[in-house]
């Protein structure tokens, strides 16, 4: 680390970064897949275990802060 002079902070925030963007990635693509057809949109969205995980940890997020 010290070689490179690379702080840890650079390291978390370059993870937490990384992962925003990659979901903004992910949503995009499936506006995509929404517009070109509504019935492969629906399919996938019900099915992918990515999304099954990240809407119950929206839904824990919200339930532990009282936001819902």
């Amino acid at each position: 680390m010290k070689k490179f002079n690379c702080l840890y902070l650079d390291i978390i925030l370059g993870g937490f970064f990384g992962t925003i963007r990659g979901l903004i990635l992910v949503f995009f693509f499936l506006f995509i897949f929404k517009c070109i057809s509504m019935n492969n949109y629906n399919y996938y969205v019900k099915n992918s275990i990515f999304f099954s995980i990240f809407f119950q940890f929206v839904n824990y997020f919200f339930n532990f802060f009282g936001l819902s």
